[in-house]
C-alpha cells in the first residue's frame, strides 16, 4: 500500500520563530471526555497489541484501534476537504478505516513500521479514494443529497460505530481541532504530522522543506503548550519527533 503524501502549505526554512497561538484551557468533565482515551499512548504496549492483532486476535485489534481512533477522528475533521464533506464525514472515515485495516492486518509488519503510521496510511488512502470518486463522477456533486455517501459502511461492529458517535460529541476533540485550525503554517502541519500521524522529524522536514532542527524546535514548543493546557492526553502523541 502506497503512502500518499498530504499537501500541506510550505514555509521557508528561516521562518522558525512564528507566533504561538495559545489553546483555551480545557475544563473537561468525565462525561464530556468519554470518547478520548485517558492514558497516554504506551508505544511498547501498542507494539505488543499490534503483533497480537496481526496473529488474528480481534479483541487485541479492537484495543489497539481504540488507542488511535481519537487521533484518526481529529485528523479526519482537519483533513476532509469542504468539497467532500457533504458525502464523507469523520465517522465514515473512522469506520471505513477499521473495516479496511481488519481486512489487511495480516500484511502489516510491526517490525518495520509502527501501527500508528500504518493506520494513517490506510486513512490517507480512504480520503484519497473519496476524492477520486468525486472527481470521476461529477454527477455526485449535482445530484447527491444529504443521504448520498461515498462509502457504504458494511460489517462495521457496533462498538466502532458507537465509539465514532461518541467522538463526534467529544468536547475535547472539538476544542483541539478548533485550536489546530487557528495555527499558522508550518506549525499546523507539524502538529498533524508529528502529533497525530506519528511521523519522525526528518520525514516531516523533508515534506515541508524545513530543516530537522526547526521541526524539532517547533514540535517541542507545541507539545509544551498543549500539555500545559490539558490537550495532549488521548489525542496527541507526547513523544519526541
Amino acid at each position: 500500500m502506497s503512502d500518499e503524501k498530504s499537501t500541506p502549505d510550505k514555509e521557508p526554512e528561516d521562518s522558525v520563530e512564528g507566533r504561538v497561538i495559545e489553546p483555551p484551557t480545557t475544563h473537561i468533565t468525565k462525561a464530556e471526555g468519554e470518547g478520548v482515551g485517558e492514558a497516554p499512548e504506551n508505544l511498547h504496549e501498542t507494539m505488543q497489541l499490534a503483533k497480537a492483532a496481526k496473529e488474528g486476535k480481534e479483541d487485541q485489534f479492537d484495543k489497539l484501534y481504540q488507542r488511535v481512533a481519537p487521533s484518526l477522528f481529529s485528523w479526519a475533521r482537519l483533513r476532509i476537504p469542504p468539497s467532500i464533506r457533504p458525502f464523507l464525514d469523520e465517522q465514515d472515515v473512522v469506520q471505513e478505516v477499521w473495516i479496511r485495516a481488519v481486512e489487511i492486518i495480516e500484511r502489516y509488519d510491526p517490525d518495520k513500521v509502527n501501527f500508528r503510521a500504518w493506520i494513517f496510511r490506510v486513512a490517507k488512502n480512504v480520503l484519497l479514494e473519496a476524492m477520486r470518486k468525486l472527481r470521476a463522477d461529477p454527477r455526485l456533486r449535482m445530484d447527491g443529497g444529504p443521504s448520498t455517501r461515498l462509502f457504504v459502511i458494511e460489517n462495521c461492529p457496533d462498538s466502532v460505530t458507537l465509539m465514532s458517535a461518541r467522538m463526534r460529541r467529544d468536547e475535547r476533540i472539538k476544542i483541539f481541532t478548533g485550536y489546530v485550525e487557528e495555527l499558522e503554517s508550518p506549525d499546523r502541519e507539524i502538529l498533524v504530522h508529528c502529533g497525530l500521524e506519528g511521523l519522525k522529524a526528518q520525514e516531516v522536514a523533508d515534506r515541508l522543506e524545513l530543516n530537522r532542527e526547526a521541526v524539532i524546535k517547533r514540535w517541542q514548543r507545541l507539545r509544551e503548550t498543549l500539555r500545559n493546557n490539558g490537550m495532549l492526553r488521548g489525542i496527541i502523541i507526547d513523544e519526541e519527533a
